[in-house]
């Protein structure tokens, strides 16, 4: 009887190992997943996730998505290879961690640090449409190429542009040529400044990502003059 129930125990611990090692399987194909994050100067952010396999048109099976451990709701695309997750809420949180359940697989894990501007101020007090003007902000410097800075202006007959500047602005603050106000009107603006970081994760196995970050300002109201 001793026997008999040493070797019963001897399979349970053998199944046991079998159910653990085969809790994560062998995955055959790529995954690229992308991810957007929109933040400001509240807690309020908007995220949202697409994953795709790369060559095949069935989506992969992913079981949920957390942001900071809030499920996101999965929502119709029109490109139907793609799953989209998103997430309208307040967080309070200096970076977000998504979360990636994929069936069969270990968690697909990624922190997204955005990089605000507290405040910004146009130096000269005015936009000239003659002499341009300097925009400087609170906030790190922008260093890299794989990250923009746009001013969105909208003038008082409510024409609007956007002004972009790509990479090293060398301190916190650009100067904005003449020429590229001049098709402004004078009289009262608003604008707002987004600071976008777009990031290509290392590969990991089978999977591929890429991020594209968004920090919004809040708005100002200024003069432009001639």
């Amino acid at each position: 009887m001793n026997k008999i129930l040493t070797l019963l125990a001897i399979l349970f611990v053998f199944i046991g190992c079998q159910n653990e090692k085969n809790a994560t399987t062998k995955y055959d194909k790529n995954i690229k997943i992308n991810y957007y994050l929109r933040s400001d100067k509240s807690d309020f952010v908007t995220a949202e996730v697409y994953v795709k396999h790369e060559k095949d048109t069935i989506p992969p099976n992913i079981e949920s998505v957390t942001l900071e451990g809030n499920t996101m709701s999965q929502s119709e695309y029109q490109d139907k290879t793609f799953l989209r997750f998103r997430l309208d809420q307040e967080i309070s949180a200096k970076h977000y961690e998504f979360v990636l359940n994929h069936a069969n697989q270990k968690p697909i894990k990624v922190k997204l640090i955005p990089r605000p501007i507290y405040e910004y101020t146009v130096k000269e007090g005015v936009i000239s449409k003659s002499k341009g003007f300097t925009l400087s902000w609170k906030g790190d410097l922008v260093t890299a190429s794989n990250e923009t800075m746009i001013l969105l202006i909208t003038d008082v007959n409510g024409q609007s542009m956007s002004l972009n500047r790509i990479g090293e602005t060398g301190k916190s603050g650009m100067f904005i040529d003449p020429v590229q106000v001049n098709y402004f009107a004078p009289g009262k603006a608003t604008f707002y400044i987004i600071r976008k970081n777009l990031i290509k994760f290392p590969e990991e196995g089978y999977i591929k990502q890429e991020a594209e970050i968004e920090f919004y300002s809040e708005e100002m109201t200024i003069d432009i003059v001639e």
